[in-house]
């Protein structure tokens, strides 16, 4: 019988180890309402939902006038390609924008170089990611020790949303082309 009341009612916390690390459980959490809010540029009225068609999707930007761009099948002139373009350049959004269409094995084959020179080079990027938490830490003198956790795990989530969509790029980039992500 369900207990609608007749016997106390007792709630437990760390009775068992937990099945997802808390961490990753709040990472989810944290990607999971990112993926509910729709995204709207601040030029342009019009709001952009989450598409998991593409790893890349809502995270390229127009470097000209900071719309996302979006990935589009093209026929030009009878050229059937897959290209990425800025939106304001699609639609009528009353930006005047010039950026340039990217061809999508040219965008694939720079994130590709990017995640190489990254991973080719970590101990430069932890001393400078270590740099830059020790600048915080003390800039921020008066922090209370609270202040400065929260702060950290705001970076960890930070770092394991980058391994992340690292991960979910190389399986992108598998599916569609054979590329040294291992450099």
């Amino acid at each position: 019988m369900k207990n609608n009341g007749a016997v106390q009612q007792y709630y437990v916390e760390g009775n068992h180890e937990a099945i997802i690390p808390k961490d990753l459980f709040m990472l989810v959490q944290d990607e999971l309402v990112r993926r509910k809010l729709i995204h709207s540029t601040p030029k342009s009225e019009r709001n952009y939902g989450f598409s998991s068609n593409n790893c890349l999707s809502q995270i390229v930007y127009c470097g000209e006038c900071g719309e996302i761009y979006r990935r589009i099948h093209w026929n030009n002139r009878g050229c059937k390609s897959i290209v990425w373009r800025c939106v304001s350049r699609l639609e009528n959004s009353g930006v005047s924008c010039h950026s340039r269409t990217v061809n999508e094995v040219n965008l694939h084959s720079a994130v590709t170089q990017a995640l190489n020179q990254l991973l080719g080079n970590k101990d430069a990027v932890i001393a400078t990611l270590q740099k830059n938490i020790m600048d915080v830490v003390k800039e921020s003198t008066a922090a209370s020790t609270e202040d400065i956790d929260s702060r950290m795990v705001l970076v960890r989530r930070l770092v394991a949303k980058v391994v992340i969509w690292e991960e979910r790029i190389e399986v992108e980039l598998r599916s569609g082309a054979t590329v040294d992500v291992e450099g």
